[in-house]
């Protein structure tokens, strides 16, 4: 049966989709196996971005994600996304709100 796996590779950084044959009644652990996807005991999956246990028997044409560990906390990288933002705005002066502004 055919399945898709898709991961991120760790060496570059992008989101790669391999296609891969494996047998029937093969888990979410071996397609991951069969498409090369380096997994150990910690490696998360998700079939069609739905949480799957490694052991979970797959179906035709099913789509198996391999998840990565989250390398930021998401409250950090919302304020230093705001701190940069908040930065670069311009800021503008103007006399008496005239349509001819200087940006500074």
């Amino acid at each position: 049966m055919r399945i898709a796996v898709a991961y991120i590779d760790p060496k570059t950084g992008t989101a790669l989709c391999r296609g891969t044959e494996c047998k029937p009644g093969a888990t979410v652990r071996e397609a991951a196996l069969s498409a090369g996807v380096p997994v150990t005991d910690s490696t998360e999956f998700a079939i069609w971005n739905e949480r799957a246990d490694a052991d979970r028997k797959l179906s035709e044409g099913d789509r198996v994600d391999v998840l990565s560990a989250i390398k930021v906390d998401p409250k950090i990288a919302r304020s230093l996304r705001a701190q940069s933002s908040r930065s670069s705005q311009k800021q503008s002066i103007a006399r008496h709100g005239g349509k001819h502004q200087l940006h500074v």
